[in-house]
């Protein structure tokens, strides 16, 4: 959400400040959310599909699974709520 560049200002400069935001603060408050998806037959949409488990993981290689959910009969999986990061 903020631009900003780090270069190189020469061996003289000891100290480099990056101000980010209005007056150099982010605001960074916890939100609270929680998922829902719906699992259907990719060739019939009508037809949902039951015990099918999803993996919430705060890593795009899946290494820290946060949560675990299965599909119910309706095809519908859902997280408890929780705070949100990012």
């Amino acid at each position: 959400e903020y631009d900003f560049e780090i270069s190189y200002h020469g061996q003289d400069v000891s100290k480099y400040t990056i101000k980010i935001g209005d007056d150099g603060v982010i605001n960074n408050e916890l939100a609270r959310g929680s998922i829902q998806v719906k699992k259907v037959d990719s060739l019939d949409p009508e037809l949902v599909l039951k015990d099918v488990e999803f993996n919430i993981s705060a890593d795009k290689d899946m290494k820290d699974i946060l949560f675990t959910s299965k599909t119910d009969e309706n095809g519908i999986a859902k997280t408890v709520r929780w705070i949100c990061t990012k």
